[in-house]
């Protein structure tokens, strides 16, 4: 089915043009600022193109993010203890190919959660169709290109894609009846802040990313130091990459991941929680493809579709509350480990 863009208005490089004279000194004020934004307590500046990004306003620090507890689902899902803090949406004025949907707010994540380590894999869900005899959108509008028979080469381990966003969300409640928890898709803030986890780069820990660490079109260039790589044309298994420092897979290429929220431009002021706009026209998904250049993995990078419509670069990943029935084991929540 067609793609539907939720782009309005976009802006493919907000950078000055500046002679490297101009550039170090642009530099120099920038690093002047922040480190008097620092002493007076002030926040609001993200990545200035460093490899190394600010860490975010949060609890924790990065030893304790890599242990964090997790809890098991009944597919062999793994799902890792988000903590809760605060941090900035969005991406700074400074990001190369930022658009202008990205404006940088700060946003309160206040309660723990958990998010799955993994995309949903094409074997978990055959798993939930030959359960319950589930047909997907896709297959009930007799369309031939579905999430059996995707059109690109894929095997059980990888994430499953042609699934629209009502068929993540009736994955999710026959996984929550099964399991007796109430797992979900994530909101659009929980899956940046799990991104970023606690870093302020244009992919999370660094400003530049190679297709060695993720997947996703690399035959083009993102930034100076980026290299150019190779270009699969698929999916791969999930989880093949190293994590990141919250121990989470594949959030930058791979597949976009369905969200919650409807798209809506981002409200100004700080906000808690946010669940994004009531109603809507296009759902959110994050984090690129397999298909797509680096500027689309950004961890602000924001596209969407109807949320019937399935795409051979779309699959889901799930997030789950803190509850009773989701605390760790006391081995698993000292270790991070089962």
């Amino acid at each position: 089915m067609t793609a539907q863009s939720i782009r309005e208005a976009g802006v493919t490089n907000m950078e000055p043009k500046l002679n490297s004279t101009g550039a170090r000194q642009l530099a120099l004020l920038l690093a002047l600022i922040c480190t008097a934004a620092a002493s007076t307590g002030c926040a609001g500046f993200g990545a200035t193109g460093l490899d190394r990004a600010d860490v975010a306003t949060n609890s924790t620090n990065d030893t304790e993010k890599s242990a964090a507890p997790t809890v098991k689902g009944s597919l062999g899902m793994t799902f890792v203890l988000i903590p809760s803090g605060s941090f900035w949406m969005g991406s700074p004025f400074e990001e190369r190919r930022r658009e202008m949907d990205e404006v940088q707010h700060e946003v309160q994540i206040t309660r723990d959660f958990y998010m799955c380590q993994t995309e949903v894999t094409r074997g978990q869900f055959e798993k939930f169709v030959k359960e319950t005899r589930y047909r997907t959108e896709a297959e009930r509008g007799g369309d031939p290109i579905t999430w059996r028979t995707p059109g690109i080469d894929q095997q059980p381990d990888h994430p499953v894609v042609h699934v629209s966003w009502h068929d993540a969300q009736a994955f999710c409640k026959w996984l929550s009846k099964k399991d007796g928890r109430a797992y979900r898709l994530p909101t659009e803030a929980e899956w940046e802040f799990t991104a970023r986890a606690g870093f302020r780069g244009s992919f999370g820990e660094t400003s530049i990313i190679s297709a060695t660490e993720a997947n996703f079109n690399g035959t083009t260039r993102y930034g100076k130091g980026s290299t150019v790589g190779v270009y699969r044309a698929s999916t791969i298994a999930v989880g093949h990459f190293a994590p990141n420092a919250w121990g989470v897979y594949d959030l930058h290429g791979n597949v976009w991941e369905w969200c919650n929220d409807w798209y809506g431009y981002y409200r100004s002021g700080p906000l808690m929680d946010p669940q994004g706009p009531t109603t809507g026209t296009v759902k959110i998904a994050r984090g690129g493809s397999w298909a797509n250049a680096p500027e689309y993995c950004r961890v602000a990078y924001r596209f969407g579709g109807n949320p019937a419509s399935t795409f051979s670069t779309v699959g889901f990943r799930l997030a789950l509350d803190v509850s009773n029935k989701t605390q760790p084991s006391p081995q698993t929540a000292a270790t991070g480990k089962d």
